[in-house]
């Protein structure tokens, strides 16, 4: 009955561990000791504060405390806490820390699924490389199947390394891409100075072509002013010209032979004191024009006024009236 198989087992279970208990073995493993008196156990002098490799699994401080105590303890350590606290990510996060510092692990269990969870939680870690040799699950999960003897090459430690490797060659690509991006940070300030120093020249140019464009303006205008000014200088020649040469005085005609387009060439030359004459005889032309009511009075005081004030030839003011006669 079922009475009678909990009563076999029950006996069953006291002998065993009354048998283990007086197991007589080597003084390197006291582990019969250890489980019925804890206290033979050497405890821990120096607790780490770190662990000594990257973990593989995310812990919280109570995880990661329990994970130093476990590694850095000589004979035994007791971990214990109510379902859902991690105990099993605790388990193979220190499977992880022994495997990477080249140490074997024997993960036993009263359930195989208890052993199967904890492994399914390093299926990305290379350095671990499980194989369930002995039960199979009553209910197979089917990450577990990975761990059995005839899979555990092919399906977890090949895919694992596959997985490392890739993961590795990402951090690579990232950690050179930072590198680079350092270098170019580095560079940016020579950069900018660059830059300002170019955007200054390029402000100093703009001010400089728009006082070269305002310059270019003003020639044009000087230009337009100076093309009317041997238009008017011209016609006034033209005016003498047609004047019977026998009623010129030699200070007038010499108002014929000005080349009005190259005035500068009269500065120090004899011409020079000819066209003061000719002016002093305009005046004294216009005059008797004025006297005599002649038609040509109103020109020959505009080529005189023009005369006399662009072109720099002294103005004798006594002899020069420019306004115009009551009766015109």
């Amino acid at each position: 009955s079922d009475i009678t198989q909990s009563i076999a087992d029950t006996v069953r279970q006291k002998n065993g561990i009354r048998s283990f208990s007086e197991f007589d073995c080597a003084d390197l493993n006291q582990l019969h000791d250890w489980l019925f008196d804890s206290s033979k156990a050497r405890p821990i002098e120096n607790p780490r504060k770190s662990l000594d490799f990257p973990t593989s699994l995310e812990l919280n401080p109570s995880q990661e405390h329990a994970v130093r105590g476990a590694l850095q303890a000589e004979d035994v350590f007791f971990i214990q806490g109510p379902p859902g606290t991690g105990k099993t990510t605790v388990i193979a996060e220190i499977i992880n820390q022994a495997t990477q510092g080249g140490k074997k692990v024997l993960l036993a269990s009263q359930s195989n699924d208890a052993v199967d969870n904890a492994l399914g939680k390093l299926s990305k870690s290379p350095n671990v490389r499980p194989i369930r040799r002995y039960g199979r699950s009553a209910d197979p999960d089917p990450s577990a199947e990975k761990f059995l003897e005839g899979n555990v090459v092919s399906k977890f430690f090949v895919p694992s390394i596959a997985d490392k490797c890739h993961e590795q060659h990402v951090s690579s690509l990232s950690k050179r891409s930072k590198n680079r991006a350092m270098n170019d940070l580095e560079l940016l300030p020579k950069i900018k100075d660059e830059w300002t120093h170019q955007r200054g020249e390029l402000e100093s140019n703009n001010d400089a072509i728009i006082i070269l464009r305002s310059q270019e303006w003003n020639l044009r205008k000087e230009k337009d002013r100076l093309e009317e000014d041997i238009e008017t200088l011209d016609a006034a020649k033209g005016i003498l010209v047609s004047r019977s040469e026998a009623n010129l005085t030699p200070g007038m005609s010499a108002l014929i032979d000005v080349d009005w387009k190259d005035i500068g060439e009269l500065a120090g030359h004899e011409k020079a004191k000819h066209l003061f004459e000719a002016n002093v005889e305009l005046a004294d032309h216009l005059a008797t024009a004025q006297t005599t009511g002649t038609d040509d009075y109103a020109d020959w005081a505009k080529k005189l006024h023009i005369i006399t004030k662009n072109q720099g030839i002294p103005d004798h003011a006594p002899l020069i009236q420019l306004e115009r006669p009551p009766d015109f």
